[in-house]
């Protein structure tokens, strides 16, 4: 029995010394009586027992917690304002694990794992300023859950995997500032009408949705005229024609200055080119299908060094973005100018996933311009620079 509980001890000690560090600890603010508590490289909540009962903030990051039980943070709910559980791997939470967090202003969740998102979460928690869900593979919300949120402010929910929602839900939130919903696989139509509701409830929707405004207020202005109704393809036909009108206005200012023999060498030479149309297609369903094709291709060329790559100049719009492991091992990524430190990151995780490696990019620092900077919204938000020379570090000790 004696060897028994030696080797046991031994198998023990070793276990632990290869697995990957825990790191807590409590810092208390008495100036402003906060109380915060801090957590990295769990695998469960168990360590939440140091916790004190009277924190004010618990971060916990930088860890692997597939699931949040029930009633997880009840016994902090009478002086928690802020749960940060970002990067934790969490894929599933229970009904009831926020439970009892009825003071709680600030709930940040991104750069998790989760598919789906459900009313029960947010009972009792009507004080709830701030929801953070970005960066992870939500497909599905529930459109109730904006009833129990009457106070919500800040929403972010970019970067996942929502095609359609309710814009409707969002009237429930009358004290809503700030939205930011880009980067999801959105159809046309529900992204119109989402960014009207939002427009007519005074909400900032972010700065990335701004190249949309004029298609936004065609697109309006189609379906008022009585072209249509959102989804139908009609109104799109309509935004082509508007297009195309503008388009032409602006070539013809200056029609007077042109040269008449070379003008009218051009019109025959657009007359022999011109395809007979042979699909049945109006002139303007066929112009919109022309440029949805385009569209679909620009984009790939645009971040590629093809033959007929987009960029003014390759070598300054594509910076390289180093990925190190600790051991030195590199993983190139070009990337264009025009994408967000965000983005970026999240084609680095599906990059590592597609090719099955096991780096766990979710310790990042990013290098930029000369300064280490934590990986917070501040620095996902930030818009990538032709200058810039980007690297971004993993830490792979798992």
């Amino acid at each position: 029995m004696k060897y028994l509980l030696t080797v046991f001890f031994i198998f023990d000690l070793f276990a632990n010394i290869v697995a990957r560090p825990i790191s807590c600890q409590t810092i208390i603010n008495k100036r402003d009586n906060r109380v915060s508590f801090y957590c990295t490289g769990l695998t469960n909540l168990v360590k939440l027992e140091k916790a004190w009962a009277n924190s004010t903030s618990i971060e916990i990051s930088d860890s692997n917690i597939p699931n949040i039980p029930g009633h997880s943070f009840a016994r902090f709910g009478a002086t928690l304002v802020t749960l940060d559980l970002h990067g934790s791997g969490i894929q599933t939470i229970d009904f009831l694990a926020f439970v009892g967090l009825t003071k709680l202003e600030n709930l940040l969740l991104w750069g998790n794992k989760l598919i789906y998102v459900y009313k029960d979460w947010f009972i009792y928690m009507s004080n709830l300023k701030t929801l953070d869900l970005s960066f992870n593979s939500i497909q599905v919300m529930d459109y109730a859950l904006f009833e129990v949120l009457p106070n919500l402010r800040n929403f972010y929910f970019d970067y996942n995997e929502i095609r359609y929602i309710d814009f409707s839900m969002f009237a429930n939130l009358r004290n809503l500032k700030n939205v930011k919903f880009e980067k999801n696989p959105w159809n046309w139509g529900f992204r119109a009408r989402l960014t009207w509701q939002l427009e007519n409830q005074h909400v900032k929707y972010g700065e990335d949705w701004e190249d949309w405004a004029w298609m936004n207020h065609v697109i309006k202005e189609c379906v008022e005229n009585g072209y249509g109704e959102i989804p139908n393809d009609v109104i799109l036909d309509c935004v082509v024609e508007k297009l195309l009108n503008y388009t032409y206005e602006i070539f013809t200012t200056g029609i007077v200055y042109e040269n008449l023999e070379c003008s009218k060498r051009a019109r025959q030479l657009v007359r022999c080119m011109r395809p007979k149309n042979a699909t049945g297609n109006t002139d303007n369903e066929t112009a919109r299908r022309i440029l949805e094709y385009y569209t679909a291709v620009l984009p790939t060329m645009s971040r590629s060094h093809s033959r007929f790559t987009m960029s003014w100049n390759a070598c300054k719009c594509h910076p390289i973005v180093t990925i190190h492991r600790l051991e030195g091992t590199r993983l190139k990524i070009p990337i264009s100018h025009f994408e967000t430190v965000g983005y970026l990151k999240q084609r680095v995780f599906n990059l590592l996933d597609e090719e099955n490696k096991n780096w766990k990019p979710e310790r990042m620092r990013l290098w930029l311009r000369g300064f280490y900077m934590e990986d917070n919204r501040m620095i996902s938000d930030y818009k990538l620079s032709p200058k810039d020379q980007i690297m971004l570090l993993l830490d792979d000790r798992y």
